[in-house]
């Protein structure tokens, strides 16, 4: 069974990288007990340090508090059954090209934990206004780690849950107490058992990284200057343009997932020869197209998309940011890979519950069920009891041994009546006994022959 795990992280040292994008440091988990009584050691996190590179960083705002709000999510109950659905959307990304490393802390109260440091995540602040907001306030956020394998252990002297195995999956910006929302910061969940909500199912969602990604790449490789093109776009509007225009070029029925997908995901932007790239998900490679920009509307000529092939160039920064389209696939193909999996585990999780759920129904069920027939046989044999004596007087026991022997296939009822019927019997076979009536000599003449009574006696006479 697949776990979910959120801990309390902070972001600081926000500064602008250019107009589009500014560059954090994050302080993640620190390796040893927490105080969420979960106790993971830094040779565990160093393991997992694979997975950190290109997980989103995500958050839901809402604009009448202007503040962050918690993990985001809604139930919908428009159509026929209800759904879950994520409301959070794509603020960031921590890039292959971010330095990993361990910082000592002196808490508030003192205490010195070694903190594990991601340094160099991106915030998307020229795509949404609120993101500026982080380059001013410190907010809260939680990371989420899963596929986690472990077992309670007793350290320190405390029962705690030891987490040996884990990959990281993704932060969430988090509200706090402002002007504007006195009562907005949220505490982060320590453990929940949702599945991940920044999935690359979420075509929204898919097509925000996307754009953003796309975007870091002309911003930290060198990209070439939009404003140079003379177009009325901004780059985060050029990529919208573009991915729209793409998302027109039709659909096709995954055989495997059973839902529509693209035909076409825009992977980038040739501004300098008037070209955009993108990914033919049913053949598998790069394709372009040529395009042209009239005022801010984008136009793709569909007759010129041909297979295209990667080149590799100098780039033209000092630091190699390592961050590849490449890499962005392997972890799209990660997600795809392990959604099914997430999704079957929940649904265990699920019935296990309903298991467990039915099993205590039913032992109360048998309990009920065993002291309600306990009590219907006592009531029973006490109406037999009283039944039986109030025939003592009329019956033996002798003749009421059948109905006595065989009670447990007779109803009350039908006992009743068997009794009944043998008292019936009983006093039937009492009236037919033969009654000799006796005749009496009302004569006073003693010598004289007594009749037998019957009509023909004076024939006797003398």
């Amino acid at each position: 069974m697949d776990k979910v795990m959120r801990f309390s992280v902070k972001i600081d040292n926000v500064e602008k990288v250019d107009s589009r994008f500014s560059k954090c440091k994050i302080r993640v988990l620190y390796a040893g007990l927490n105080r969420n009584n979960t106790y993971i050691s830094e040779e565990a996190i160093n393991e997992a340090s694979s997975s950190i590179f290109n997980i989103p960083i995500v958050g839901e705002y809402n604009k009448d508090s202007q503040n962050f709000g918690g993990h985001g999510g809604k139930i919908d109950t428009s159509g026929n059954k209800p759904e879950y659905v994520e409301t959070t959307m794509a603020y960031g990304v921590v890039p292959e090209s971010a330095n990993i490393y361990w910082e000592s802390v002196e808490e508030n109260d003192g205490t010195i934990n070694k903190y594990y440091v991601v340094d160099g995540a991106y915030l998307w602040t020229d795509r949404y206004e609120e993101a500026n907001d982080l380059l001013e306030r410190e907010y809260n956020q939680s990371m989420e780690i899963k596929n986690i394998e472990g077992n309670f252990s007793t350290i320190d002297g405390k029962k705690v849950y030891e987490v040996k195995k884990f990959v990281f999956s993704g932060l969430c910006i988090l509200g706090v107490n402002k002007e504007s929302d006195p009562n907005g910061n949220v505490a982060p969940c320590f453990e929940s058992a949702s599945i991940v909500a920044y999935s690359l199912i979420d075509n929204d969602f898919k097509n925000d990284f996307s754009n953003m990604v796309n975007e870091l790449k002309f911003s930290v490789q060198g990209g070439k200057d939009l404003k140079k093109k003379n177009y009325n776009l901004t780059a985060s509007q050029l990529f919208s343009e573009a991915e729209r225009e793409v998302a027109g070029l039709g659909t096709y029925t995954d055989e495997y997932w059973g839902f529509d997908i693209q035909n076409f995901y825009l992977v980038d932007i040739d501004t300098e020869n008037s070209n955009v790239i993108a990914f033919d998900n049913q053949n598998h490679y790069l394709v372009g197209a040529s395009f042209s920009v009239e005022g801010d509307k984008l136009s793709l000529d569909k007759d010129s998309i041909k297979r295209f092939k990667v080149d590799y160039t100098p780039m033209d920064i000092e630091t190699d940011t390592n961050f590849t389209l490449g890499s962005f696939n392997k972890f799209a193909e990660t997600v795809k890979e392990n959604t099914e999996k997430n999704v079957k585990s929940d649904y265990e999780v699920k019935v296990v519950a309903i298991e467990e759920k039915f099993n205590l129904l039913q032992q109360e069920f048998d309990d009920v069920n065993s002291k309600y027939s306990n009590k219907l046989q006592a009531e029973k044999e006490e109406a037999e009891r009283i039944l039986f004596e109030s025939f003592a007087s009329e019956l033996s026991e002798e003749e009421m041994k059948d109905v006595k022997d065989n009670k447990n296939t007779y109803t009350l009822q039908e006992m009743e009546n068997q009794l009944y019927a043998i008292v019936g019997k009983k006093k039937a076979k009492f009236s037919l006994q033969p009654n000799k009536q006796s005749l009496i000599d009302i004569t006073q003449n003693k010598n004289a022959r007594k009749g037998s009574g019957k009509v023909y006696d004076d024939l006797w006479d003398e």
